[in-house]
Parts: C-alpha cells; sequence; structure tokens
C-alpha cells in the first residue's frame, strides 16, 4: 500500500449499499486516519464496525454547520493529522457536503487526495444501457419551479441523470413526460442493496410500472436519455423539414420541385426519395 500522507485531506469514496464495494486503499487510509470527517456519523459508524477502523475521533460535517466546521478541520490537518472524509454512502461532494471545505483547502494550498469509488450517477449509467461518451448530472430537481426547470433540460441533448425521493419519482416522470415526451428512460432503486431494482423503458412505462408497484421505497437514481436521435439528421422526415414541405406546398409548388428544391438548400441530409414518399403518403 502507498504511504499514507499526513497534512492532507482524503476524500473517500464508501459502499451505495453493499459493503463489498469498498476498495482496498479506501481501508487502508481510513484505519490510518487520525480524524474522519462523517456527514452523519451514526451511518459511518456501521462501516468503522464492519472493517475495525477505529480512528481518534469522528467529525460531524453537514450543510448546517460547514462553514464553522471547515476551520476546525484546517487546523487539525495543519497540525499534521491524517484526515479523512466520507459522506454516508458514494462520493463526497457529488451532492453531498463537501464543497466549501475543499474550496477553503484549495485557498490554504492544502493537498486534496481523492479516493476514487463507488458513485450511484456512474453505476446507473452504467447498468443503463445508454451511451457514456456523455451525460448531464444535476441530483435533486427543485420542487418549486419544477416545469420550467425541466423545459430547461430538455435542451440539454445528452444523457440526463438525477437523484429523486421515492415519495416524488412518480410526480417528477409524470412531469417529465409532458415535458420531453415519451423518452427512454431508467430507473435505479436501492442500488447494490438487496431489493435492487433497475426498470427501463420509455418513460410512460416507467410510470406505470410504479403505479402498479404500490409504495416505492429507497434511494432513486433515474436517467433520461435526451439525445438527438441520429434519424433525424440521416433519414427521417423531421417536424422543421415538414414546415418547410408545407410552406412550399401552400406556396403552389409541385411535389417534384419540393424534392428539387429541399434536396439542394435543406440543411437537414436526407435523401430525395424520402421527401418524396412523405409528400406522397401524408399529403
Amino acid at each position: 500500500m502507498e504511504k499514507i500522507k499526513k497534512g492532507v485531506l482524503y476524500l473517500i469514496s464508501t459502499p451505495l449499499g453493499n459493503l463489498g464495494d469498498i476498495t482496498a486503499r479506501a481501508l487502508d487510509v481510513l484505519r490510518n486516519s487520525d480524524y474522519i470527517v462523517c456527514e452523519d456519523t451514526r451511518i459511518s459508524q456501521k462501516l468503522f464496525n464492519a472493517f475495525e477502523i477505529k480512528p481518534k475521533k469522528k467529525i460531524v460535517y453537514n450543510d448546517i454547520n460547514k462553514e464553522k466546521t471547515s476551520e476546525g478541520i484546517i487546523l487539525l490537518i495543519k497540525a499534521g493529522n491524517v484526515v479523512s472524509q466520507v459522506t454516508d454512502a458514494g462520493t463526497p461532494l457529488i451532492s453531498d457536503p463537501g464543497f466549501v471545505l475543499v474550496n477553503r483547502l484549495i485557498e490554504e494550498r492544502i493537498d486534496v487526495i481523492p479516493i476514487p469509488g463507488p458513485s450511484a450517477p456512474i453505476a446507473a449509467l452504467s447498468a443503463s444501457g445508454f451511451s457514456g461518451s456523455d451525460f448531464y448530472f444535476s441530483s435533486f430537481p427543485p420542487r418549486s419551479g419544477a416545469e420550467n426547470f425541466w423545459k430547461k433540460m430538455n435542451n440539454i441533448k445528452s444523457v440526463l441523470i438525477f437523484f429523486e425521493s421515492p415519495n416524488r419519482i412518480l410526480k417528477t416522470l409524470t412531469l417529465i413526460l409532458g415535458v420531453f415526451g415519451d423518452k427512454p428512460g431508467v430507473v435505479c432503486r436501492e442500488l447494490t442493496k438487496l431489493n435492487e431494482e433497475i426498470v427501463r423503458g420509455k418513460i410512460s412505462e416507467l410510470i406505470a410500472h410504479f403505479k402498479n408497484k404500490g409504495k416505492i421505497l429507497g434511494e432513486i437514481t433515474f436517467l433520461i436519455n435526451n439525445k438527438v436521435d441520429k434519424n433525424e439528421k440521416t433519414g427521417i422526415v423531421t417536424e422543421k423539414m415538414k414546415a418547410e414541405i408545407n410552406e412550399l406546398k401552400s406556396l403552389g409548388f409541385s411535389n417534384k420541385e419540393i424534392v428539387k428544391i429541399l434536396g439542394v438548400f435543406s440543411s437537414d441530409k436526407i435523401k430525395k426519395n424520402q421527401i418524396y414518399n412523405y409528400l406522397i403518403k401524408e399529403l
């Protein structure tokens, strides 16, 4: 194992639920830490008990006390202690406390060392069946102004990843359906835990599944595939194209003339015969 450094902060990823997901490096650093900064010491103690981790002291660090506690942690690090930070589950700072502390350490030119490991958004993306080449993560959707929020999200043409509470997931999915249409989605519930559930399908199918399920329990990560369909650029008559066709039709152009005009001037990559087939079948 590597030499444990003093005078730095270790950011340590911890299991989402399955304790077997802890890394050997994370255990080595935790076992050699003088102080461990925790979001909730009661939750972290379960992990410590399982792996015989016994720090000198556990420090509570959360959104309520982050400003005040950060300064005390900095003093402990400067004094040469081995200090680590964990959250209740997953990777610190990913929708968890730690931003204020890390930025203060950067200001003080103190090294911050990440110990990578479990992360719910990445775990969900890897099992979704969606391409992981680009994605957008935005934690929990807002409760107020939700419709405007989703309208803004609809402009991001990527795989979108969010957290949601079990008692709000149906309401959220219904709102998304109204804004996005029936896009492909995935809901991951209780990742890595005994009752893990990964449901894939159109948004309407996800709504139907959870309506039939009854009471919904557990932590939820969900994804929407909002990428632009390649077919829109390589073969399907798009809504933009339809509007152009209708406008030319209203101006009295023949089908043959419309095909020629759009085949030459349209920015959409589409074959002339597909424009013609649309004209014959739909108009």
